[in-house]
């Protein structure tokens, strides 16, 4: 999924040093396993809530491709 993550994001600004985090405008995406648990945690920051939301839903798109 990383690798998915990192190609399809691959023309914005990533971060690798706890997993990928992608930088979009004012906000950003972190994408990271859990260290203690079967999972993937997905943290979104941003100014705007509006913005937080369209950026879920966009990686919520791309990871559901995955499936």
């Amino acid at each position: 999924m990383i690798d998915f993550v990192k190609t399809r994001y691959s023309q914005d600004l990533l971060d690798e040093t706890d997993g990928v985090k992608i930088h979009k405008h004012n906000s950003w995406i972190l994408i990271r396993a859990s260290g203690t648990e079967p999972i993937v945690r997905i943290i979104i920051d941003s100014d705007s809530y509006d913005e937080a939301c369209e950026l879920q839903k966009e990686i919520n798109n791309h990871i559901s491709q995955l499936s």
